[in-house]
């Protein structure tokens, strides 16, 4: 069977800004076919907060903490909720629509399925909760969103590493009891799972499921 094209981008850390510009260039790049369907996997410095293309941020982020906390603030062209980058993986990918389900909440589905295969590869219990969560016992360890333009998606997530319940409460909405991270289930599972077993395993069952070569 003859493998379709993948790229897979270095690491990298930058601000938000910089981070959300890059996933603005290559979904406009695959939009044009200048680049093959790209998965990337980056963090934030400094801190961040994005929030969703409909939403309002003053209802969403307390913003007296947040300039205690000195976090940036950039706007998504994504949907989904408002999100602390403060400790954390985050993955993008920009992908063909003719290589994903037409309809959305599958989408969402095929892409979560492929961080939970990474998850539980690294013995971590992990199921998606519809419609753009992925759990571990009944806490949220991962967020998705997603945009679809000229024949493409982007979609793009975060794995939480670590919490720092003073710093999340800048969320207005976001209930600290229901979020867990890396660093809590290495504690509980007594195990020492890293970003790198993270972006090896995600990137394994991406190539897995749309059948390229990590070599390529």
């Amino acid at each position: 069977m003859v493998q379709k094209k993948w790229q897979i981008l270095d690491y990298s850390v930058a601000s938000g800004k910089v981070q959300m510009d890059l996933d603005s260039e290559l979904l406009s790049k695959r939009i044009s076919s200048d680049i093959p369907n790209t998965l990337r996997f980056y963090s934030w410095k400094p801190s961040c907060i994005t929030y969703g293309f409909f939403q309002n941020l003053n209802e969403e982020v307390d913003d007296s903490l947040r300039k205690k906390y000195s976090f940036d603030v950039v706007k998504r062209i994504t949907g989904g909720g408002c999100v602390l980058h403060d400790n954390e993986l985050t993955y993008s990918v920009v992908i063909s629509e003719t290589d994903v389900p037409n309809d959305i909440l599958d989408s969402y589905k095929l892409i979560c399925s492929i961080l939970v295969k990474a998850l539980r590869n690294l013995g971590i219990d992990a199921v998606h909760k519809p419609i753009n969560d992925i759990v571990v016992g009944g806490k949220k360890i991962s967020g998705n969103a997603q945009t679809r333009r000229g024949g493409v998606m982007l979609m793009h997530g975060t794995l939480l590493l670590d919490i720092d319940s003073k710093k999340f409460k800048v969320l207005k909405k976001v209930k600290l009891d229901k979020l867990t991270s890396i660093k809590e289930l290495n504690s509980l599972l007594d195990k020492n799972i890293t970003k790198e077993d993270l972006i090896r395993e995600i990137s394994l069952e991406f190539s897995n499921t749309f059948n390229f070569d990590l070599d390529n």
